[in-house]
């Protein structure tokens, strides 16, 4: 009878992790609490749910939604001891992506999926002098002397980057700590540092060593690597773990958010902002930045 079989409660996130409605501006899907929260809490209450499967493909994105979706499926999964949570990483599961899924009590992968990331970035370009080129003058007001820092229209001050730069280093920290905590002893150190040995082997000069070599600096890698520094837990795949674990009967239940009207009429083109268009390219080529330092595109909904 279908009520006897278990029931595996499966919640997709893929896209770039960002706060805001159901899709990004450019169109692409985004993944973030407002969004996964409802989705979240019916796969973790179905009464007759054996196991919560997350399906990962993100490169990262914002640190605050990735810290709430942490937060959110650990404080699930304390509230529901009894229901196994497992992470299935598709193409990429890196930064953002990787923070979130460390909260899960397992995570397998790809032969080829990229995995890891372990670091916080900031990038933008500097336009001093592009105003005075065409001929604009820039004025700008401020109170409070930090206000107006690392604007890309002024020379960039020794001071900000110090300032941004310690507030990275916090971040960092949080995200390593968070990684510790969901792996644990899984990790490998001294895998990672000679992995990053190996890669270097090439280059000329000695290689250097630093703390958390290969493993807390950024590093990604591919779906065995991942396993063997202790990222991953195994090469496996959704449908070959469900058999193995619930048998052929099992029935697997996809669980998504569900678009609402607003975001519905905004991906048919009716908006009132009259710069749709140029935030729609500006955030696809984010999209694109993000994706494409893991060697894959992003997908689309």
């Amino acid at each position: 009878e279908f009520a006897k079989r278990p029931k595996i409660a499966v919640v997709p996130m893929r896209g770039v992790i960002a706060a805001g409605g159901e899709d990004g501006v450019g169109g692409g899907p985004i993944v973030n609490l407002q969004k996964f929260e409802k989705t979240l809490k019916a796969a973790f209450l179905g009464k007759e749910h054996k196991a919560v499967i997350v399906k990962m493909n993100s490169p990262g994105g914002s640190p605050v939604q990735s810290s709430l979706l942490h937060k959110y499926i650990a404080m699930m999964k304390k509230l529901h001891p009894e229901m196994p949570v497992v992470c299935f990483v598709e193409d990429v599961c890196a930064s953002g992506g990787y923070y979130i899924a460390s909260a899960c009590d397992e995570i397998y992968c790809d032969e080829s999926s990229i995995v890891g990331s372990v670091g916080v970035i900031r990038a933008d370009f500097g336009f001093q002098g592009l105003l005075e080129n065409v001929g604009v003058e820039r004025r700008v007001l401020t109170a409070g002397r930090c206000k107006s820092q690392l604007d890309p229209f002024k020379e960039q001050q020794p001071r900000d980057v110090a300032v941004v730069s310690g507030i990275m280093e916090k971040l960092h920290r949080q995200f390593i700590s968070v990684v510790k905590r969901g792996r644990g002893d899984r990790l490998k150190p001294a895998v990672a540092g000679e992995l990053q040995r190996e890669a270097l082997a090439g280059l000329d000069g000695p290689v250097e060593e630093y703390e958390g070599m290969g493993l807390f600096d950024g590093s990604v890698y591919a779906g065995a690597d991942a396993v063997r520094v202790g990222f991953a837990d195994g090469i496996d795949t959704f449908e070959d773990y469900v058999l193995r674990k619930y048998g052929d009967e099992a029935v697997v239940i996809e669980i998504k958010p569900k678009p609402n009207v607003f975001d519905f009429l905004s991906s048919l083109g009716m908006s009132a902002l009259a710069n749709q268009q140029v935030l729609a390219a500006a955030q696809q080529l984010y999209d694109y930045d993000l994706w494409s330092r893991f060697g894959a595109q992003p997908p689309r909904s």
